[in-house]
C-alpha cells in the first residue's frame, strides 16, 4: 500500500516536472522569437538588407 501511494507520488513529480519544462521551453521560444522580430525592426529602421 505504500508503495502505491510512493508511486502515485513519484507520477505526480514526473508530470509536474514535465509541465514546468514544457512551460519553460514555450516561454524561452517565445522571449527568442520577440527578440528576432525587434532585432529584424531596428535592422529594417536602419535599412540593412
Amino acid at each position: 500500500m505504500i508503495m502505491y501511494i510512493a508511486y502515485i507520488a513519484l507520477l505526480c513529480v514526473l508530470a509536474s516536472l514535465v509541465i514546468y519544462s514544457l512551460v519553460y521551453v514555450i516561454h524561452a521560444t517565445v522571449s527568442v522569437r520577440k527578440q528576432l522580430k525587434e532585432l529584424n525592426d531596428v535592422m529594417n529602421e536602419v535599412g540593412l538588407p
